[in-house]
């Protein structure tokens, strides 16, 4: 029987530094990759009432990554000298590019310095919410059932519009609105089972389908409670839209901003929204609810305290599909898991 054994691949990673792309960057690492560099814009500082111990520990956790690999961490300034940047990669000798929110459009002047092409990880099943903003819009549109999940594309010209590598459904794993989890789950096994193969020359990408989809635009609205919502799509806004102003819902004629759910308090009753110290109690289409309020105090308690601000979400069967999932051929139905031929 042939030798079989596995090649091992030099990557280069654009990414915005998460929890998230540190576990990416680390399956990357154990299934015994190379990493030659990795392209982040700096960090800037939290709240210093916004979970201390957990950023503290995730900071580490990247620099013992960095040191252990001896991997250098390449920050750029705005705006981006590409022809130095593409300058300082070439001395690592990398096959293959990933991206995952950068936010900027790498040019080919530079993806063409990979040979093995430059991968992106796009958090919606494209070609249904391209652009920078696809939770926010999913959450919005409450299209998690159909639309969540997480593409991984070859990057082109434009934005999100490359060909199809595979594909992970949020409704396939029955993980419906479960954003970050899933994100976490699907890129970690995308990019030891799916990126390997890529590199391989076993896998190729698939042309996204034509026509028109929604578009997940930089400005999107920011939502205030309405009673057709369920407990779970107030409680997918509230994860997506962290940012100042948040999920707001109006009581007494004033946007009160909101954190997560306290408890439920059985069913609607028809009664107004009311705000307590630290609460506010209102009608939604499954059920009465208390919600905290958002305050640097319930803040720190909810992220430090009463979650524990523990390490990432545990790692779950993520199914995978190969190529977009509008094909019906035999390949489409192949997991990345498979043994190939």
């Amino acid at each position: 029987m042939a030798d079989e054994r596995p090649t091992a691949f030099t990557a280069v990673f654009f990414l915005h530094l998460s929890a998230t792309t540190l576990a990416t960057m680390q399956a990357w690492l154990d299934a015994g990759h190379r990493i030659s560099a990795v392209v982040a814009y700096r960090q800037g500082r939290p709240s210093p009432l916004t979970s201390p111990r957990k950023w503290v520990t995730f900071q580490w956790r990247i620099v013992r990554m960095l040191r252990r690999h001896r991997i250098p961490l390449v920050e750029p300034e705005s705006p981006l000298d590409w022809d130095r940047l593409r300058a300082d990669l070439e001395a690592g000798k990398p096959d293959v590019a990933i991206t995952y929110g950068f936010m900027r459009l790498v040019p080919q002047s530079v993806t063409s310095l990979f040979p093995l092409g430059a991968l992106n990880f796009h958090p919606a099943l494209l070609p249904y919410y391209r652009g920078p903003k696809p939770f926010h819009w999913l959450a919005l549109d409450n299209a998690w059932r159909r639309h969540g999940g997480v593409t991984l594309h070859e990057m082109t010209g434009g934005f999100d519009e490359g060909p199809i590598v595979a594909q992970a459904a949020m409704a396939d794993a029955g993980r419906v609105g479960d954003a970050s989890g899933f994100l976490h789950d699907a890129m970690v096994r995308m990019v030891t089972e799916v990126v390997p193969r890529y590199c391989s020359g076993a896998l190729r990408g698939w042309p996204q389908p034509p026509g028109s989809y929604p578009y997940a635009r930089m400005d999107a609205p920011r939502p205030v409670v309405q009673p057709h919502w369920t407990r779970a799509q107030l409680a997918s806004m509230c994860s997506v839209f962290r940012k100042r102003p948040g999920v707001t819902i109006e009581v007494s004629g004033k946007r009160v901003r909101l954190l997560a759910e306290a408890r439920s308090l059985g069913r609607p009753t028809g009664a107004r929204p009311s705000a307590r110290l630290a609460t506010v109690e209102f009608d939604l289409a499954d059920g009465r609810v208390a919600y905290w309020r958002h305050t640097p105090l319930t803040k720190f308690l909810n992220e430090a305290v009463w979650r524990g601000g523990s390490a990432d979400p545990p790692g779950q069967a993520t199914p995978i599909r190969l190529g977009p999932f509008d094909r019906q051929d035999e390949a489409h139905e192949a997991t990345a898991g498979g043994s190939g031929s």
